[in-house]
């Protein structure tokens, strides 16, 4: 599993991302101090079965103390998204790019409100922090949408006689993203959209890639 450490810029990402793998990268109180993405490792405790046999198990990854395991986790911190990011704002186009390596994602907000949108310096406490966590949601969106559309028109001149040819056409469309058959099949479900794909509207693309993320 690779988890992708993501967030506005001058979050504290890489501050956290030090913090879990025990890696001195560079850090400082401006944007895009992180450039390319930084990887290493960090390790997730958890209580090993080994306690029940009465022994001390000898793991081949990561290793076990005192009947806890600390699993290996690989970690990735890219650069910071501002909004516009899915038409090449920032380092958007770059930044999006790397992250499509990653499993699962974790986003990292400055709570204090100290930083804009732009990770620029303000009066603490004037900058709501929740508008980060709609904005990276939203160019994710945005961007997962672009890639859609960019395959939608191949999609709706294709002849599918089958729901299952239909899905897919749509998750190989998706698949950079690491997009699976049976995701795309509950988000047809959940988002009650025609297998027709010629009948679909500009807003059901939005529809069916918002259903999608949230699966």
């Amino acid at each position: 599993m690779l988890i992708g450490v993501v967030g506005k810029p001058s979050a504290g990402k890489s501050t956290f991302f030090a913090a879990a793998t025990l890696i001195d990268v560079a850090r400082a109180a401006y944007p895009f101090t992180t450039i390319e993405p930084n990887k290493g490792v960090g390790f997730v405790r958890v209580e090993c079965v080994d306690k029940e046999f009465h022994t001390q198990c000898n793991p081949r990854s990561g290793y076990c103390v005192n009947h806890t395991r600390f699993v290996p986790v690989e970690m990735i911190d890219v650069a910071g998204l501002v909004p516009g990011a899915h038409e090449g704002k920032g380092l958007g186009n770059k930044f999006l790019d790397d992250l499509r390596q990653a499993d699962v994602l974790i986003h990292v907000v400055d709570a204090s409100g100290s930083t804009n949108e732009k990770g620029e310096q303000v009066e603490s406490g004037t900058h709501n922090p929740a508008l980060d966590v709609r904005f990276l949601e939203e160019e994710m969106e945005l961007w997962m949408l672009g890639i859609l559309e960019n395959n939608f028109g191949k999609f709706a001149r294709s002849a599918f006689s089958t729901k299952s040819q239909v899905i897919d056409a749509l998750a190989k469309g998706l698949s950079g993203l690491g997009v699976t058959n049976a995701q795309v099949d509950a988000a047809l479900l959940k988002s009650s959209l025609s297998e027709k794909l010629t009948d679909w509207k500009p807003e059901d693309h939005r529809k069916f890639i918002h259903t999608l993320r949230l699966i």
